[in-house]
């Protein structure tokens, strides 16, 4: 390998590292959370408690007990994969396994096992038992393949064979109005649950 390479090597790292690692110019108001810039100039910021970043495929995997927050939504979930565009802003985030979505400042929630955000087209596409609930216009969704979520136009197209769209939201027996996703037994759940 000449100096050159070494050179150019040791430059990247020095660029990339710093910005997977939770340093940033301005201060992350969680501790030890990794600030992402969005195409548009917002700010993803991502904790977990493992980060694998793929040089040639410019992507990060952020991995166990994963929250990410941006000015309009907060999700917990598995495992993250943020995706790169060649300037370093994001291009698309991908969630995997019990995916919680929380849309702030709304009594909007939403839960699948696998959630896609695309950032251009600015929609959540969510699959694998997604469902829906919004507590203030009282409906939930029921039995849908995928969800796709329009952010901007604030609507969303639920497809699938099975798929009911249900006003009133049920309260369980010894549950609260807005367990509807809980999962029984579920560690993630129960350790949110006051």
């Amino acid at each position: 390998m000449n100096v050159m390479m070494r050179r150019v090597i040791l430059l990247a790292l020095l660029v990339v590292i710093p910005s997977w690692s939770g340093w940033s110019a301005e201060a992350p108001s969680k501790k030890n959370a990794t600030v992402v810039v969005t195409e548009s100039g917002g700010k993803l910021m991502i904790t977990a408690k493992s980060v694998t970043y793929d040089f040639v495929k410019r992507e990060a995997i952020f991995e166990k007990d994963v929250t990410v927050t941006d000015s309009q939504v907060m999700i917990d979930t598995d495992k993250l994969v943020v995706k790169l565009t060649k300037t370093n802003s994001v291009r698309a985030v991908e969630a995997e396994g019990n995916v919680v979505i929380r849309e702030l400042g709304t009594a909007k929630k939403a839960t699948a096992g696998k959630a896609v955000y695309n950032m251009q087209e600015d929609t959540l596409v969510l699959t694998d038992h997604p469902q829906l609930e919004e507590h203030d216009q009282g409906f939930y969704t029921r039995g849908a393949e995928r969800i796709i979520y329009y952010r901007k136009e604030q609507r969303f197209k639920a497809e699938g064979e099975n798929m009911q769209l249900e006003f009133g939201i049920p309260k369980k027996k010894g549950g609260h109005v807005g367990d509807l996703f809980g999962v029984p037994g579920s560690a993630k759940e129960e350790k949110k649950t006051p």
